[in-house]
């Protein structure tokens, strides 16, 4: 994929676009903008009314708890793949699960060779994923016993070193294994988890997980239901023509240079039908287009009037290490060479991913969240937002 098509989609879309719906209105009334096609080109306030967005308390419906049966059903789930020392003495089967040891070397040299040597490794016959007859060269031993199968690596081996080069392996076949019926401390101390001896100190430790991962789903949630929230509580006016022109334009510009960097034998509404849909979107390339242009500009412009009405800063410095950064990451010297060829306005697209993102932070750090059991959610680690100029009073953002 083209890089900036990555910038468009990475700065955007993950800025949750495509979260909840707002409610929409008509367009009459709205200002006709001087140059819409990006923020700070013309009064957002115009086609969005922020509804309520901070001070929120947002309630999920999952909790951070885990209980003794969650952790009792997840050790039992992992025992299904834990496997223990058998005293079986029946010769090797197919389907059998063994614990051996083997070593290949050169038949012509006699050297080892590398890869080619493991010690009190799990195979299970039948399996897959050595040379052909190398499973096979285990069938019929039996615990303890120690033999030499000659062997080929196929023509198109991947490592030309070895690719139809005779060699010759040293299998031991140490034990069979069989599916652990319990955990107990033994088989615990195998797993190697550090400070982890007992069956005891698993459930501790796998209850500790468990509420950790809760924990990580939550704050996603949270985080996803806030900008959701935001959106749903604002209305949204149809967006300035230029801007959804701009959008409609960015995608089919990087669709083709996706499929010619790539090579791909897709036409560009296969290359775009198949981007989008991964966001969700639904029916004809040109309706997908159409919906995304809408809904990421409805989206750009909420998050410009958090900024604007919390006064957000960004930093300038960083406007410029990401134009550097872009410029060397797409092949350009010139941001006048990137903006002809691309058809866009680097600087512009910059300075309202960092504002969009301003805004997030904001957003994230003035409201909260509870658990299903009232619990509160942390699900932000970032400093505060800077706040204190940034934006003109015309609406610009800072620079222009």
């Amino acid at each position: 994929m083209n890089k900036f098509l990555v910038i468009l989609l990475s700065g955007v879309l993950t800025l949750q676009v495509l979260s909840g719906c707002g409610a929409t209105g008509g367009n009459s009334g709205a200002p006709t903008a001087k140059s819409g096609a990006y923020l700070g080109d013309f009064d957002v306030s115009g086609y969005v009314t922020l509804g309520e967005y901070k001070d929120m308390e947002i309630t999920l419906d999952g909790t951070q708890a885990v209980t003794d049966e969650e952790v009792d059903e997840y050790m039992q789930g992992a025992l299904s793949g834990m496997m223990q020392k058998s005293d079986s003495d029946k010769p090797i089967e197919d389907g059998d699960t063994i614990n051996a040891d083997y070593s290949g070397r050169i038949a012509e040299t006699d050297e080892v060779f590398d890869g080619g040597t493991a010690e009190g490794v799990q195979l299970t016959m039948g399996a897959g994923g050595y040379i052909e007859g190398f499973e096979e060269g285990f069938f019929g031993m039996v615990p303890g016993e120690v033999k030499e199968v000659p062997l080929t690596f196929p023509e198109d081996y991947h490592s030309e070193d070895l690719a139809g080069v005779d060699v010759i392996f040293t299998f031991t076949f140490n034990h069979h294994l069989e599916a652990a019926p319990a955990w107990t401390d033994e088989l615990v101390a195998e797993i190697g988890l550090e400070g982890v001896s007992t069956v005891a100190d698993l459930k501790e430790y796998t209850k500790g997980m468990l509420e950790e991962q809760n924990a990580s789903t939550l704050a996603n949630e949270a985080q996803s239901k806030i900008f959701e929230t935001v959106e749903n509580n604002c209305t949204f006016s149809d967006p300035p023509q230029e801007m959804l022109d701009r959008f409609k334009t960015q995608l089919r510009l990087n669709a083709e240079k996706s499929i010619e960097s790539t090579g791909q034998e897709i036409d560009v509404d296969q290359m775009i039908t198949s981007e989008l849909s991964y966001y969700g979107f639904t029916g004809t390339a040109d309706e997908m287009i159409a919906e995304y242009s809408d809904r990421v500009s409805k989206v750009m412009m909420m998050y410009y009037a958090v900024v604007q009405a919390e006064g957000l800063t960004i930093n300038e410095s960083e406007v410029q290490t990401q134009i550097t950064s872009v410029l060397e990451a797409n092949g350009y010297e010139t941001v006048e060479a990137m903006n002809t060829e691309l058809q866009t306005d680097i600087e512009k697209e910059i300075r309202e991913t960092l504002y969009m993102s301003a805004a997030q932070e904001f957003l994230l750090h003035n409201n909260r969240a509870v658990d299903a059991t009232g619990a509160p959610v942390e699900f932000h680690t970032h400093e505060e937002p800077a706040v204190e100029g940034g934006v003109g009073a015309d609406g610009s953002i800072g620079g222009n």
